[in-house]
């Protein structure tokens, strides 16, 4: 095992830096290609994770957003609120 390789399991950002050199500087026969792979399916898999969450977070608020339009009109405690604050609102109940 070379040097790069035993970096991987003993200091991380050590890696990530000496990999960031190797590719900048071409020396592609010196990279630790299993780890590096590894690290990019993994990269990938984290950035479709997020785009999933994001898309059924997206989708709650959509269907809130639309019950509470279909249910205003049955309610006559709720104030008249254009439709761009309540969809702001809406899109703040997740961050709080």
């Amino acid at each position: 095992m070379n040097t790069i390789n035993t970096l991987y399991e003993q200091n991380y950002c050590l890696w990530l830096q000496e990999t960031y050199q190797l590719l900048d500087q071409a020396h592609f026969e010196q990279l630790d290609l299993e780890h590096l792979k590894e690290e990019i399916i993994s990269l990938g898999n984290e950035q479709r994770r997020k785009m999933d969450s994001w898309l059924r977070q997206l989708l709650i608020h959509l269907l809130l957003y639309q019950y509470w339009d279909a249910e205003k009109e049955r309610c006559a405690k709720v104030p008249k609120v254009s439709k761009l604050k309540l969809i702001i609102f809406v899109l703040s109940l997740s961050y709080c």
